[in-house]
């Protein structure tokens, strides 16, 4: 993953700073140390007084490298990294014991402002606007994937105590790097990243931000509940904030173009979602499982909705898209409640179970259609097309839409052995199996799913009325061994 190969590498880069390469020569002709080499030497405490070795294990009295060097004639007579632009300004850490921290966040600032090709990146006067957050490095440890979770930085002092460079190159390497300032302010320092609701800003550290990368793993046990997208957005990757808990309401401003595939998928928590004019592509399974979505205002200029965008969205209803849209991907809306959808004009194509279907299965693994599913639309579109192809009722909407009332598909009809959909088992629905299968009756497809009760091969026949009586007889406690579709 390229965010913790960067964490490591940074880490990398602040515990080699604190270590002597002896032998090596510089060649940076800049250098006011030019053409000066050391030798290897070794340090070690002894009696608690530092004592030097050199290669050959001789102690060493390093004073005489001290003199040559203070009396060595190149060097300059003062040298400040404030007149090299290669240090930020002064931070304040108040009364905590963070100054381990302060400085190791420093040090990789510097760092990053003496190399030309990251300064190249950077906004002029990056000395003065470049600003990672102290909070970052403890705030790592967070991660309840990282293998040092709950270590050090998970005590309630959350590294006030004081620290090391072997603690900052641990916290680096655990999480994803340091975090702008912006992001992550330090006065929240006690708690880490834990605001309820974020604001995601277009600008960072003077750089415009176009995009929120693929695979940024924003996921897992935060407790944020909101999410904003300043304007300027105009994407937002794969997988980025998948399976984040709490998360209950995400907006995106206007200039957001696309959603990448999986980014929303599986926030279970997730109610409220505002889309721009701006959007144009929600991309396979954008918003997928995401069961407490209730309400969507789909935007005019919505061009693509992609595979399985918003499946599993059991609570999304009142379904309407304006005239722009021209692609609904397979499953795009599969087991949602929306018993009903309003198309524009120009709809070319709704792929395979886009929409009407609950995600149960029937016998042979039919899927199940919702009952009385209704598409509005213009003739000779592809909403018409759909519409016959799976035998939907189509109501022509060119002379103006009907208002047009949702109550919702009631999904708590799917359940094992009730065949007459009355909320309970009874022998009576074993007789109805019984019946169906000397072909004495009809049953629709949300009966022949509930009667998937025993054959894993998702079939309906004379075992089925057998393991219902026996249910009702409590000889097996459940339909464990079935397999409902």
């Amino acid at each position: 993953m390229f965010k913790r190969g960067l964490s490591i590498a940074l880490a990398a880069i602040l515990m080699l700073s604190s270590i002597v390469v002896a032998g090596a020569q510089t060649t940076n002709n800049s250098s006011p140390y030019k053409d000066y080499e050391l030798p290897i030497i070794t340090r070690k405490i002894e009696n608690n007084i530092p004592v030097y070795y050199d290669g050959n294990g001789e102690k060493v009295d390093i004073t005489k490298y001290n003199r040559s060097i203070r009396t060595y004639s190149d060097l300059p007579q003062s040298y400040d990294l404030r007149d090299e632009n290669r240090v930020t300004s002064v931070k304040d850490q108040g009364s905590e014991g963070l100054c381990w921290d302060f400085g190791a966040t420093a040090a990789l600032e510097s760092n990053i402002l003496s190399q030309p090709e990251f300064v190249s990146q950077l906004p002029e006067n990056a000395w003065e606007t470049l600003d990672l957050s102290e909070a970052g490095i403890y705030t790592n440890l967070e991660d309840k994937d990282s293998v040092l979770y709950n270590s050090y930085y998970n005590d309630p002092k959350k590294g006030s105590g004081g620290g090391f460079a072997d603690d900052v190159a641990m916290g680096l390497s655990s999480g994803y790097g340091l975090y702008p300032e912006e992001l992550l302010p330090y006065e929240n320092w006690s708690n880490g990243y834990n605001e309820s609701e974020i604001t995601i800003p277009h600008e960072i550290g003077g750089l415009e931000v176009e995009a929120i990368a693929d695979d940024f793993e924003f996921y897992g046990e935060n407790p944020i509940t909101g999410i904003t997208f300043s304007g300027g957005f105009k994407s937002v990757g794969s997988l980025a904030f998948i399976s984040m808990r709490e998360l209950e309401t995400v907006v995106f401003e206007e200039g957001i173009q696309s959603i990448g595939p999986e980014t929303f998928s599986n926030c279970q928590a997730l109610k409220n979602v505002s889309f721009p004019d701006s959007l144009k592509n929600i991309n396979s399974g954008a918003f997928s499982s995401c069961i407490s979505l209730e309400n969507v205002e789909f935007p005019e200029n919505l061009q693509l909705i992609g595979d399985n965008a918003f499946a599993n969205c059991m609570s999304l209803k009142d379904i309407q898209f304006g005239d722009k849209l021209e692609y609904v991907g397979n499953g795009a809306f599969r087991g949602i409640s929306a018993t009903c959808v309003v198309f524009g004009k120009n709809i070319k194509n709704i792929g395979k179970e886009g929409l009407g279907y609950t995600i149960q299965h029937s016998i042979n693994f039919k899927p199940v259609s919702m009952p009385q599913f209704k598409v509005y639309g213009y003739p000779e579109t592809g909403a018409q097309k759909y519409a016959e192809r799976n035998g939907f009722e189509f109501i022509d909407i060119s002379n103006g839409k009907p208002e047009i009332t949702d109550e919702g598909f009631d999904y708590s009809v799917f359940l094992q052995g009730d065949i007459d959909l009355n909320g309970k088992v009874t022998v009576l629905d074993a007789t109805l199996i019984q019946l169906w299968v000397a072909d004495r009756i009809e049953l629709n497809d949300i009966q022949l799913c509930n009667g998937i009760v025993c054959d894993i091969y998702n079939d309906v026949n004379i075992m089925s009325a057998t393991y219902i009586q026996r249910y009702v007889a409590k000889i097996i406690p459940d339909f464990s061994g079935g397999a409902m579709g």
